[in-house]
């Protein structure tokens, strides 16, 4: 015999709470503001290149401020960091030692203060080269910050490792690419290897950094870089940057497009610093092939001095239009002859002299 049990039914009931937030703008800063401690991700980096992020403790929350980063060599002598105007900053460090400090100024008055400034050390950090520099990567790249990621103790590279991390152009399995496609060819100007970077798998947008330290403190005040760089398709770039100033702020020389097959380029900059760094940055489009750049050379850039040799020019057209040599200058070792035509008119011919 089957015998049912009654069922007992439970109704459920939903309770909601209703909560009202009240968003109360902050006051607006008055007289000088107070500026607190300045703080960071990390005091001390593993190694050069390392991204930290600087920050604020105890510093007044109110509006109407403007903030401006800045850092030392010695915590003495400031300089502002460029683009660095917000409440938090992040950087990366090529120097030993850096102090780094921000101001914090009330717009309504002017009125501003200081942040205790923050010391941050790198444990290892690159050897400032002499000029002249020839590099071509034809010997196995170093361990600096990852696996074989610097061609020698003058090279930092940012990241140190994935796919938008420059290589020898042999060693992408050493920063972690996710395939080796993208190959150029042929693989080298000069020799048999280059740097690359990876533009084929890295994320769209994304850069790294391959950055040559120099003292440039030579008696001539100009300078020149060579170097050749291949870049067949696609909307990835290459740019240089320059800094004077050991790596804490950049400013661009020049840029290379694409180029089917390899392609020399020379940039001339002038610069005494010491503490000068050249930064070749590629950013990705994840397209089809890879960056490359190779044979770098650079060196001095002396004036010319004393009297050129001008040589002698002759000459006649099929009109009988002659011309002859009536002027010469010399600047940056580069000379500009100006020849005078009949009728008034008026050639220029540049030629350089290396």
């Amino acid at each position: 015999m089957l015998t049912l049990l009654p069922v007992m039914q439970v109704a459920l009931v939903q309770r909601t709470k209703i909560y009202t937030i009240i968003v109360i703008p902050p006051t607006p800063c008055a007289g000088t503001p107070t500026a607190g401690a300045s703080t960071s991700t990390s005091t001390s980096l593993g190694c050069a290149g390392i991204p930290f992020t600087l920050g604020l403790s105890g510093s007044v929350l109110a509006s109407g401020l403007s903030y401006q980063w800045q850092s030392s060599p010695d915590n003495l002598t400031w300089t502002n960091i460029t683009g660095a105007t917000s409440q938090s900053y992040t950087t990366t460090q090529t120097q030993a030692i850096r102090y780094y400090r921000c101001v914090i100024t009330c717009t309504a008055g002017g009125a501003n203060a200081n942040s205790t400034s923050i010391q941050v050390n790198s444990v290892t950090w690159p050897t400032y080269a002499t000029l002249p520099i020839v590099e071509s990567f034809e010997n196995t790249w170093s361990n600096s910050c990852g696996s074989r990621d610097v061609p020698n103790a003058f090279w930092t590279n940012s990241p140190a490792t994935s796919n938008n991390s420059w290589r020898r152009n042999d060693d992408g399995t050493s920063a972690a690419w996710t395939s080796t496609n993208g190959a150029y060819s042929p693989a080298a100007s000069d020799g048999n290897f280059s740097a690359r970077f990876h533009s084929n798998n890295a994320t769209a947008g994304s850069s790294g950094n391959l950055d040559v330290f120099i003292n440039a403190n030579t008696a001539s005040l100009n300078k020149r870089l060579k170097f050749d760089y291949i870049n067949t398709s696609g909307t990835d770039s290459l740019s240089i940057l320059i800094s004077t100033d050991g790596g804490t702020t950049f400013a661009r020389l020049d840029s290379a497009g694409l180029a089917a097959s390899w392609r020399t380029k020379t940039i001339f900059f002038s610069t005494l610093s010491a503490t000068t760094v050249i930064r070749f940055k590629g950013v990705s489009d994840f397209g089809t092939t890879d960056i490359g750049i190779d044979n770098i050379i650079l060196s001095t850039w002396a004036d010319c001095s004393g009297t050129p040799i001008g040589g002698t020019a002759t000459g006649c057209s099929i009109k009988r239009l002659c011309w002859s040599i009536n002027y010469i200058k010399c600047k940056w070792g580069r000379c500009w002859t100006r020849f005078n035509l009949p009728m008034a008119s008026v050639y220029r011919w540049r030629y350089y002299l290396e």
